[in-house]
């Protein structure tokens, strides 16, 4: 069972920290308390595992994801299943929503749970309708690594019942490729900072592990073309910009020609320390990929 805490609590982090308003935290505590409920409800396993922002806050990250859960599986999720799962309640505490799958957005072997509506009874601090809501992707392309177990962790300073608590994630190797890949072809700047993190984090694994690493990349590269040209021309011209593996390497050595600049700034929101610890800043960023990235994918 989650601990909340308290609205003073909830303020005063919301205040020092620059990443919103104090919406954006009960979000992310309504989609913490989701993926509990959804692990002992038996949605996690060896085959389907945690993913993006989340799942690198689990492995030290320190980028606060705004609105949405990322998961990955082997499997076929049936829809009415999970969907029942997404219905649920703490009694006088925590109320979460679906419209129901007919709302759901799909895609080529994906699926986006959305709008997930949330009340949360423990505060009484107002949301919108539009605050009060968040998404759960489930990514069904499969995975190409086991997962990995990994105690649960969060950058809150209070306590929630659930720190070290275990949940399966994607293989820190697997997650890295799939952000190369998102960043190039989705030109998003929280991608970018989480190649960055990835690789200053895991360098001592990672240049032993370089012909899986780009065998991973190219895989995930060709995989993703594919199931683009399934889906219609707008993801076909998202692959249009990186024709094949060599083409990654330009915007993964120049984000400032591959970015809005602006919005890395502006929408890659980072919880920090006192001493402003936590935040990778664009130029910092550009320097861990050059110096690791580069030579362990390229050279």
């Amino acid at each position: 069972m989650i601990e909340f805490p308290t609205d003073e609590e909830i303020l005063e982090f919301a205040g020092v920290q620059q990443i919103g308003e104090a919406d954006v935290v009960l979000r992310d505590l309504a989609r913490i308390a989701t993926i509990f409920h959804l692990q002992d409800a038996g949605f996690f396993d060896r085959d389907t595992v945690l993913a993006g922002g989340m799942a690198l806050r689990c492995y030290g990250g320190h980028r606060f994801t705004v609105t949405d859960v990322d998961t990955s599986t082997n499997e076929r999720v049936a829809l009415g299943r999970l969907d029942a799962h997404l219905n649920w309640e703490i009694e006088g505490e925590l109320v979460v929503r679906t419209k129901g799958v007919g709302w759901y957005q799909k895609a080529v072997d994906l699926e986006k749970a959305k709008p997930i509506l949330f009340e949360p009874l423990f505060s009484e601090i107002a949301l919108t309708e539009g605050q009060a809501q968040f998404e759960l992707t489930v990514n069904m392309r499969g995975l190409d690594l086991p997962p990995v177990e990994h105690g649960f962790r969060h950058d809150f300073p209070w306590t929630l019942g659930i720190e070290g608590r275990d949940v399966p994630l994607m293989d820190q190797r697997e997650m890295l490729a799939e952000k190369v890949i998102g960043y190039c072809v989705n030109v998003l700047g929280k991608h970018y900072a989480d190649v960055a993190f990835l690789a200053f984090a895991f360098q001592g694994l990672m240049p032993a592990q370089k012909a899986s690493l780009r065998s991973l990349v190219e895989t995930k590269l060709e995989r993703g073309r594919a199931a683009a040209a399934r889906g219609g021309p707008a993801g076909q011209a998202l692959y249009e910009r990186v024709p094949n593996y060599a083409a990654l390497r330009a915007p993964l050595e120049e984000p400032e020609r591959h970015l809005a600049t602006a919005e890395f700034g502006r929408e890659v929101r980072f919880v920090v320390s006192e001493d402003g610890k936590g935040a990778i800043r664009l130029q910092r960023a550009k320097q861990i990929v050059r110096q690791l990235v580069i030579p362990w994918l390229f050279d």
